[in-house]
């Protein structure tokens, strides 16, 4: 079975975060949402298409993917991203957003450990989520806000699947329900690093 990934790309502020070096320390620059975007849809057809258009959008610091389908056809220029705009849509991908959970001692040294750190969040989520594949990915924060494994794990789903589903089959675990919203953005782009920060 295929499906489509709904991208997004800011036409202002890119759509990552952004890190500089204050006093020594890696901090967070305030900065305000992306609001108007370019909308497209992208033909998925498995993990591996899946993984494929993630790596692609990894360098594209103006994009964002979201759960919801575009009520008008696509692709589409100038839209805000709004409900009225983009409907709820059943799915057969989905992303687990993991921010909460203690890296284990033995792996305190995470750069070493990466790995390891999969290992660690996979049994977190329900069964039929454990001894699959899926394709990962660190999120911004990872390493600048200490203590905290803080992964993004991409599923391909055996069947098409609703944000309420989704809600209720994740509930009790260190997942972030609210990305289970139609146009709650999923972030996918490296962070920027300026003012002497590196990664």
């Amino acid at each position: 079975m295929s499906d489509t990934l709904t991208i997004l790309r800011s036409l202002g502020k890119p759509c990552t975060k952004h890190f500089e070096l204050q006093d020594g320390e890696l901090t967070e620059r305030s900065k305000g949402m992306a609001f108007k975007f370019d909308a497209q849809e992208m033909g998925i057809s498995g993990l591996d298409d899946l993984g494929g258009a993630l790596s692609a959008l990894e360098g594209d610091r103006q994009a964002v993917i979201i759960l919801g389908k575009s009520i008008d056809a696509l692709p589409t220029t100038d839209v805000h991203k709004r409900k009225d705009q983009f409907e709820s849509a059943p799915r057969q991908w989905c992303l687990i957003d993991i921010d909460e959970l203690l890296i284990p001692g033995e792996f305190e040294d995470f750069n070493n450990y990466l790995p390891e750190l999969v290992e660690a969040s996979i049994p977190q989520l329900p069964p039929e989520f454990q001894s699959v594949d899926c394709w990962y990915q660190f999120s911004s924060s990872m390493g600048i806000k200490k203590g905290k494994i803080r992964i993004h794990l991409w599923f391909w789903l055996s069947r098409k699947v609703i944000d309420s589903e989704m809600k209720a089959w994740l509930y009790g675990t260190p997942a972030d329900l609210r990305l289970f919203n139609p146009v709650q953005m999923h972030f996918i782009a490296r962070p920027l690093f300026s003012e002497g920060a590196v990664d």
